[in-house]
């Protein structure tokens, strides 16, 4: 059922919201009961992960159905707070969030907060949650769902969020130099990547483990700094200097992709604080940019950090840059435009 509604084409789903949204009401409420007699959630946890995937495909169409499904998802991921269910409170929450985004956003408002208020309370209290456990990365981006719902009635919570969402961000990436011998047993493990990059028998093994939500994490963020504006001034250093580091995670592209993506939003929110502020982060930036453009390796993440240079300059404004930048900047697109073409005669050569 997830597979067909992600891939059906919008206008045909239309034709038979009414039908298939009454169904998943029905096994969601029968589910349901079946929970709290039985305690068994797997099913359970598939029919939410279904309502997500459709609200999130079918957009202000779910809006009629609000009201339906909203009281099931709030009673679980208020209620159900036991350690070997986080997984299903997790699931719920990200359903909620993903409803909430379909409605306008005076309708989820009251929802909004109370489900803040609970997803407040684990960070806060007695449940607070590891950052290794499987509802956390729910949890960090229903967040930033929210956040682009309510706007800067957001930022009251920005005390509370910031941290868990920092630590996710802040990741690093595990290391390891194995043995060739060793190699088989360690990809069974599916948390590792390995690669042979001397040809011996040494092989670095990189554990991927955690950097998807580090993506993640840099991406909402990126969402905070664009929704909450002077807001989030007192966190724009922090988080500027963790984007400008980003730039040169080489083990992950998603993370490179989402730091050049949000230093334009960071330059924004410095902007609010006057000029001379904005031009001494951005003296701060210009350097590690440059140098990062210079030092990608995969074509597609250097459209980001072009792109990302591009937008930057129309937020400083053209005064911030010296000649000598103007110098570089084309120097450096020389050198891009020339690898393309290169690049670009190289497969023309091997099609023919």
């Amino acid at each position: 059922m997830i597979n067909f509604t992600e891939e059906c084409d919008l206008k045909i789903l239309s034709k038979f919201l009414d039908p298939i949204l009454n169904v998943l009401y029905g096994a969601l409420e029968t589910k349901f009961k079946e929970f709290q007699v039985s305690g068994k959630k797997l099913v359970l946890e598939n029919i939410i992960t279904e309502i997500a995937s459709l609200a999130d495909k079918i957009e202000d169409k779910f809006a009629p159905y609000y009201e339906k499904f909203m009281p099931y998802l709030k009673f679980i991921a208020q209620n159900i707070n036991q350690k070997e269910y986080r997984l299903l409170r997790g699931k719920a929450i990200e359903c909620i969030s993903l409803i909430g985004m379909c409605v306008p956003r005076e309708r989820f408002f009251q929802d909004a907060d109370e489900v803040m208020q609970m997803l407040l309370k684990t960070q806060t209290g007695e449940e607070e949650v590891a950052a290794d456990d499987v509802s956390y990365s729910y949890y960090i981006n229903a967040w930033g769902r929210i956040c682009r719902i309510l706007g800067k009635e957001f930022a009251k919570y920005l005390p509370v969020v910031m941290p868990p969402v920092m630590r996710a961000a802040e990741q690093k990436a595990e290391i390891s130099v194995i043995d060739e011998d060793d190699v088989e047993a360690q990809e069974q493990d599916g948390d590792w990547t390995f690669m042979n990059l001397t040809g011996d028998k040494q092989n670095v093994g990189i554990k991927t483990a955690g950097l998807d939500e580090k993506a993640d994490a840099l991406d909402i963020l990126r969402t905070y700094a664009q929704e909450l504006k002077e807001e989030f001034v007192p966190y724009v250093e922090p988080v500027m200097k963790l984007m400008v580091e980003t730039l040169g995670f080489f083990v992950h592209e998603g993370c490179r992709q989402n730091a050049a993506g949000a230093i334009p939003r960071l330059l924004e929110v410095a902007k609010t604080r006057g000029h001379p502020y904005l031009l001494e982060m951005w003296r701060f930036v210009y350097p590690k940019l440059m140098q990062s453009l210079s030092d990608e390796p995969d074509p597609d993440t250097l459209g980001d950090k072009l792109g990302c240079l591009a937008e930057s300059v129309v937020v400083v404004g053209t005064d911030a840059l010296t000649v000598q930048d103007i110098e570089e900047i084309f120097k450096a697109l020389e050198t891009d435009l020339e690898e393309y073409f290169t690049r670009a005669g190289e497969r023309m050569s091997k099609a023919f």
